[in-house]
């Protein structure tokens, strides 16, 4: 039976993602399952996601979703090839035979040459460049393509395409990549007569509500997405980055070496700019220069206020995902479920896992609860900001 799986964020769902599952469902038919790889509570821009994963999820399922599952914290706040490797590792125990993903330009034979070229490219050199990923990969790939390949790496979404492609070649090659045309940026801060970003909307909505950018959410969703956030039942940015930066100050330059992605001496720069900075805003300003980029500021942030240790994410790039952990389903992805053998441990509940579960199964758990704790807490509304959440919270089953 085939399975198309799609990974993404939904921060916060709009037309957009609800006009891709429409794709989805009109090329590979009406009762084709597809399973979301979804960002729990932080997403890959190195921040809490604007509303909790299992509301996220409650929008996936209705919007023609089968089954969501959660990519783990770890991997949700990883570099794009990472990010993209956790993903796909993922999709691939879960059964995937298909992922569909939406680009702006290109094919799915452009993506996948783009990554036979990649398995020849000499591996980034974290410590003898001043080049950030993105630069380094382009300037090295260039030479090799064509103009109009050549424009694949200047567009957010295709560089993502092709890191999935990269990824399923090493990991999963079976399945099969499958491009569907974006008509926007995910970071574009205009909108279009038919759709906005997510950046946009993650901007307008805690500030004005649904006034303006209405038409950009699914109706079935905009009642309950106004309510979040009349509640406050969201993440408060200002209030979440100053957990970061009075958790960057505590940190001395020796801890700081044991956090991934501080190289090259930043942990001095750090330690200075986190001290004599009034917010994280302030602070990521002066942090940032050509070799460290914003998104990868702001998950070193993450990592400092998560307490992550570099050898946990070490170890769980090189070993893979240890467990599959369910967000919500429908009857068809319960059935689905039931009939096929993934290849991982499912997890409807964790709190058995956390004391029978393997040591690096019960560590990536941990941080996924540490992940969720601290986004709760950031919620606007103090009345949100209880913890545990992660154990209290049920899969949302869809009939």
């Amino acid at each position: 039976m085939d399975l198309i799986g799609i990974i993404a964020e939904f921060n916060p769902f709009h037309t957009g993602h609800a006009a891709l599952l429409q794709q989805i469902r009109r090329h590979y038919g009406p009762t084709v399952p597809v399973v979301i790889i979804l960002s729990g509570s932080f997403v890959q821009r190195g921040e809490p996601a604007l509303f909790d994963k299992w509301q996220r999820t409650s929008w996936a399922l209705r919007a023609g979703a089968d089954i969501v599952v959660e990519l783990p914290t770890v991997y949700a706040l990883s570099a794009a090839p990472f990010f993209a490797a956790g993903a796909v590792r993922l999709a691939a125990a879960v059964g995937c035979t298909h992922l569909a993903c939406g680009t702006e330009i290109g094919t799915a034979e452009d993506f996948m040459h783009l990554a036979e070229l990649r398995a020849n490219v000499e591996h980034f050199p974290l410590h003898r460049t001043s080049q950030t990923y993105g630069t380094y990969m382009t300037r090295q790939l260039q030479p090799h393509l064509s103009p109009s390949q050549q424009a694949l790496l200047q567009a957010p979404n295709a560089l993502l395409a092709g890191e999935y492609a990269l990824a399923i070649q090493r990991y999963a090659p079976h399945i099969k990549l499958h491009t569907f045309c974006r008509k926007s940026r995910h970071d574009q801060q205009t909108p279009t007569n038919e759709f906005a970003s997510a950046s946009f909307l993650r901007s307008a909505l805690p500030t004005r509500g649904l006034q303006d950018v209405k038409k950009y959410i699914p109706p079935a969703y905009q009642e309950e997405m106004q309510h979040l956030i009349r509640s406050g039942q969201y993440t408060d940015y200002n209030r979440y980055g100053d957990f970061v930066l009075y958790a960057g100050r505590r940190y001395t330059a020796a801890r700081l070496q044991h956090v991934p992605a501080f190289t090259e001496g930043l942990e001095h720069r750090w330690i200075r700019c986190v001290t004599q900075a009034a917010t994280w805003d302030n602070a990521l300003q002066a942090l940032k220069t050509k070799r460290y980029s914003y998104r990868r500021l702001c998950r070193m942030g993450a990592y400092v206020a998560l307490q992550a240790t570099r050898e946990l994410f070490v170890q769980v790039y090189e070993e893979g995902p240890s467990y599959i952990r369910l967000l919500g389903n429908t009857q068809r992805g319960r059935t689905y479920l039931k009939e096929k053998n993934c290849t991982l441990p499912c997890i409807y509940r964790p709190a058995p896992f956390m004391k029978q579960g393997a040591p690096l199964l019960r560590r990536c758990l941990q941080f996924d609860h540490a992940a969720t704790d601290l986004q709760y807490l950031s919620f606007h509304n103090p009345q949100f900001r209880q913890g545990l959440a992660d154990f209290y919270h049920k899969p949302c089953i869809l009939p």
